[in-house]
């Protein structure tokens, strides 16, 4: 395999399971949004999809360092701000990678664990809509992908949004008829 199509694979496939497992993950008891058997096996399994995603994008990371290695022009055709998307969305991963160990999470706290993991989970989502949606002109097929994830983002804002509502009208006092 050439190395710039190593680069460009090895980064896809787990982006998709890991982001299916985030907007299942919070969606505990509601079997609209998936069946209870995959449901429970990605809720068992979140952490090792999560080191998988993260070690799968080390992967991807060394395999684009070798390509700009072999092909010297590589780095100067890209500038700072292309690469900006990329290097915050590695930064998000590995930040979710060395916090998802018990043992640090304790250290952290529940609360600021779970805004950063969802924190990241939400630059991590858009950086690979963002990454798919600028493929498009070149190759429609990425459209695929870019409308799937533009779609979880709207459903888990919706989903967001009817929770703050119910909190909300349940947080208030009754009418009281005069």
């Amino acid at each position: 395999m050439q190395p710039k199509a190593a680069a460009r694979r090895s980064g896809s496939p787990p982006a998709h399971r890991s982001c299916c497992s985030w907007q299942r993950s919070r969606h505990r008891r509601s079997p609209a949004f998936c069946p209870a058997r995959s449901h429970r096996f990605l809720l068992r399994e979140r952490r090792i999809i999560g080191l998988s995603f993260a070690f799968s994008h080390l992967l991807h990371a060394v395999a684009i360092t070798s390509f700009g290695i072999l092909n010297p022009a590589f780095w100067p055709a890209r500038s700072a701000l292309a690469n900006l998307p990329g290097t915050v969305g590695y930064i998000a991963i590995l930040a979710l990678a060395i916090t998802s160990h018990r043992g640090l999470a304790r250290r952290m706290g529940p609360t600021a664990w779970r805004r950063l993991h969802m924190t990241g989970m939400w630059i991590i989502a858009a950086v690979f809509t963002y990454s798919y949606f600028k493929r498009v002109p070149g190759n429609f097929w990425y459209a695929v992908p870019s409308a799937l994830l533009f779609t979880a983002f709207v459903v888990r804002w919706i989903a967001k949004r009817a929770q703050a509502l119910r909190r909300s009208a349940h947080a208030r006092p009754p009418l009281r008829a005069a």
